[in-house]
């Protein structure tokens, strides 16, 4: 946990889901009010270990990347 200093992510994609206490993510078809949208919860444990989360626009970025990330250390 913390491993992530900065990362880019498209505020424009949303995708259902949870991440639970072990690290095991469960995906969903869409984000709901009874499941969280995936990408919040990643910034939510970026910014809670001190990391920075950069939101973009799909179309300023290359295609088909939704979430990009630097380390603070490999993984």
């Amino acid at each position: 946990m913390g491993a992530v200093d900065s990362a880019l992510m498209d505020i424009d994609e949303t995708r259902g889901g949870h991440i639970g206490d072990g690290g095991a993510v469960d995906f969903v078809e869409e984000a709901s009010v009874s499941n969280d949208d995936f990408g919040n919860e990643i910034a939510a444990r970026i910014i809670a270990t001190r990391g920075r989360v950069i939101g973009f626009r799909n179309a300023d970025i290359p295609p088909s990347e939704a979430l990009a990330a630097i380390l603070r250390h490999p993984v």
